[in-house]
């Protein structure tokens, strides 16, 4: 499965400029999808941005192994060949 092409997500900075790889992605309990360079103090302090997923998966296809990810869960990888890893968000 793979997400639709105008899709919109929040991206840090790092992942906006392309500076770093996505290596994790939050599916809030609001519903909105996040795809983060993975440092913790990024998203803290900075502006996300709203792109549309099919300017990331250009860059990284493997983002679609998260179409499945529920409400409230979170995928992580240490490298951007890494596998992700998935688990649930604390309330």
């Amino acid at each position: 499965m793979k997400f639709k092409d105008d899709y919109g997500v929040f991206v840090c900075p790092h992942v906006f400029s392309k500076s770093a790889p996505i290596l994790f992605s939050v599916r809030d309990f609001d519903g909105s999808s996040q795809f983060l360079c993975g440092n913790d103090d990024c998203v803290e302090s900075s502006n996300p941005r709203l792109v549309h997923v099919a300017e990331l998966a250009k860059l990284d296809p493997t983002i679609h192994q998260l179409t499945s990810m529920s409400i409230g869960t979170y995928a992580e990888r240490f490298s951007s060949i890494a596998d992700w890893t998935f688990g649930k968000l604390e309330d």
